[in-house]
């Protein structure tokens, strides 16, 4: 479990970038951490994993104090950057350095995730394009088997076969005792795995709910023309041949979530979605 309590952070004093922040992140979920560039999504990540340490407040990830970065803690979680680039070692160096930090490595799981990845076969790992070590790195931090897995933008740079093969894995990956948070822009990338959607805007964790809860109470449709009544509608896009609607659910009838929508009407209508969205 991730606890926030009274949590405050700042680069600068007097522009604090989070501030007073509480709530807990349970664990066995794809978590999809969304927000604008400057938001601090990348901050957060490197606040749980104890990259940068709390001014007031605290943080608990698992019972540890991240800041404190402990054995116990490190080896249980691993974070994933947004920019990959392979020290010059060859695969089976790379795996004596690095795989005996984490205790629960399976070298079964690596060479089955490279390949799934079609890369198996590659023993200079480093000599790969951008979009090939991302993968690489992508099965290594799997194959760790941490409890706790942290991935900022993990899509760049995969064509579309690798980002339907990485969906896959994730989905053969997760259990009740693993948490996986992805940061990320590219929100259709990851629909299909991402079961709680966490949206930061201006300081302020605006949404943090299960895709149920959203949509038991929104509804995300497609209408051939505008809808006449609006005062339902938190948000209303025309596009081709004709509107996405993301409306009150009215009808108690489960749609689809559009995640890409859910946070576009964060940024452009806040207060809607806070008064939509309300236990």
């Amino acid at each position: 479990m991730i606890t926030f309590k009274d949590y405050h952070f700042y680069y600068k004093k007097d522009k604090p970038l989070f501030r007073q922040f509480n709530f807990e992140l349970d664990k066995g979920k794809v978590y999809g951490l969304f927000g604008e560039n400057g938001s601090g999504k990348t901050t957060l990540l490197n606040a749980i994993c104890g990259l940068n340490f709390p001014k007031k407040g605290a943080l608990l990830v698992n019972n540890f104090k991240p800041k404190e970065r402990r054995p116990q803690f490190l080896k249980d979680v691993f974070f994933v950057p947004d920019s990959i680039k392979l020290p010059k070692v060859k695969k089976n160096y790379f795996l004596a350095i690095y795989s005996v930090y984490y205790p629960n490595f399976s070298h079964a799981d690596f060479n089955h995730y490279l390949k799934a990845f079609a890369i198996a076969d590659n023993e200079k790992p480093y000599e790969l394009s951008f979009g090939q070590q991302k993968k690489f790195y992508l099965a290594f931090a799997l194959a760790c088997n941490t409890s706790l897995i942290l991935m900022d933008e993990p899509t760049n740079g995969l064509d579309i076969p690798s980002k339907n093969q990485f969906r896959k894995i994730l989905a053969s990956f997760m259990n009740d005792e693993k948490t996986i948070i992805i940061s990320t822009h590219q929100a259709r990338d990851l629909e299909q795995v991402i079961d709680h959607i966490l949206v930061l805007t201006k300081n302020e964790l605006l949404v943090n709910q299960s895709v149920y809860e959203i949509t038991d109470k929104v509804a995300f449709n497609f209408y051939s023309s505008k809808p006449v009544y609006m005062d339902h509608v938190v948000m209303c896009e025309e596009t081709i041949g004709g509107y996405k609607v993301m409306e009150k659910n009215t009808e108690q009838v489960q749609t689809e979530l559009d995640i890409e929508q859910l946070v576009n009407a964060c940024f452009l209508a806040p207060d809607m979605i806070k008064k939509s969205l309300k236990n």
